[in-house]
């Protein structure tokens, strides 16, 4: 569960960003708990809903799993990391540790913002996959837009906008975190001379090692 703004200690964010990111420089299986509490931290610095939840799942022989949002008890539970402004974020997140170098890799992950737990009004996605499967000419890494466009005749004859593939760099967690705060109006729990400076350094830390799909 993601605690309350009111049980944060801000002067320790930057110090607990640091630490979390050292765990899943250690490699192995170990870096994926390390990975989930890393992402249930930002969200709790951040825009996360008091009773938001990031799990781990689907541990696939040791080797493989998800991480990802958690709305909901039991079998009917879904991946969703419900906001502080009560709409949704689905977050799925499938990573790997590497039998080359055993550190851990990202396989897939998905962010959609979205106001209802459905999905069925959903505002934009972020989508990505490591390995493209053969003939596959979809961007890696895309957008989709859920909208329409001002101008007339723009798009292939009957084709929506949110079925185009927008290429784009590697989308982030923070990346979207910081999207949904400085455009979307999502507000955080901390102020933002912490909450910034720690997106930043996480953000870092990961690009830093990152995989960048071709665009």
């Amino acid at each position: 569960m993601t605690p309350s703004s009111k049980r944060i200690d801000w002067s320790s964010t930057a110090t607990s960003i640091r630490e979390m990111n050292a765990g899943l420089r250690v490699g192995g299986t170990e870096s994926f708990g390390y990975f989930r509490d890393l992402v249930s931290y930002l969200f709790c610095v951040t825009i996360g809903h008091k009773d938001a939840g990031i799990h781990l799942t689907g541990i696939q022989g040791g080797k493989r799993a998800t991480v990802e949002g958690r709305y909901g008890d039991g079998d009917s539970s879904v991946p969703l990391v419900r906001l502080t402004n009560n709409y949704f974020l689905r977050l799925v997140v499938g990573v790997y540790v590497d039998s080359s170098s055993n550190y851990m890799r990202t396989s897939i992950s998905d962010f959609q913002y979205q106001k209802d737990e459905l999905g069925d009004d959903w505002i934009f996605r972020y989508e990505y996959k490591r390995d493209k499967p053969n003939g596959e000419t979809k961007p890696s890494a895309h957008l989709h837009v859920r909208g329409e466009p001002t101008a007339t005749d723009v798009l292939r004859e009957g084709k929506p906008l949110h079925k185009v593939h927008f290429p784009c760099g590697r989308p982030t967690i923070e990346s979207t975190i910081r999207l949904l705060i400085d455009d979307f109006g999502v507000e955080p729990h901390a102020p933002e001379t912490i909450w910034r400076p720690v997106l930043k350094e996480s953000e870092d830390s990961f690009l830093g090692v990152a995989h960048k799909p071709e665009v």
